[in-house]
């Protein structure tokens, strides 16, 4: 349950931050750029989700070469779909969203490749949370968060302030 509060909060921080620094236009772009880790996210967990109940099994048999294998391809798969996926974001995204939402979001390229990346890297953590669990570690997920938690919150006062 704890780490359900703190997944949302630190879900939620960026738009906290944004919310208390910036008018509503900058919040309404805000609302726009941050579907795009979101939609990573979902993305990656058409990667992750396929592979829990063979890690699940391998875990109960003691097979931890396969469950370690089952976590590279995961790696590599969503940084093989999340790099092209940041440079054609950085190329064509602020077109393609313009298309869908009739705002110019030029200035916000490196924004939406950075928010790619970002959405990467939330796919490793929800992977690595995930594999955590399979194998009972779950103790460490609590200083993780905490610390994730701790970084977005102080960078993202720092950046948009």
């Amino acid at each position: 349950m704890l780490f359900n509060l703190l997944t949302m909060v630190i879900a939620n921080v960026p738009r906290i931050i944004v919310d208390l620094y910036h008018t509503d236009s900058k919040l309404g772009v805000f609302g726009i750029l941050i579907m795009i880790p979101t939609i990573v996210i979902l993305l990656g967990q058409l990667i992750i989700q396929p592979l829990l109940n063979g890690m699940s099994e391998n875990f109960h048999k003691n097979k931890f070469r396969e469950i370690s294998s089952s976590v590279k391809k995961m790696l590599i798969l969503i940084t093989a779909v999340s790099i092209p996926s940041a440079l054609a974001g950085y190329f064509i995204g602020p077109f393609a969203l313009k298309l869908l939402y009739g705002v110019n979001l030029t200035d916000y390229k490196l924004s939406i490749a950075l928010l790619v990346i970002a959405g990467m890297f939330n796919c490793y953590a929800a992977m690595l949370s995930t594999v955590l669990t399979i194998i009972r570690k779950t103790g460490i997920q609590l200083i993780i968060y905490t610390g994730v938690f701790a970084t977005e919150t102080a960078v993202m006062a720092i950046v948009l302030k």
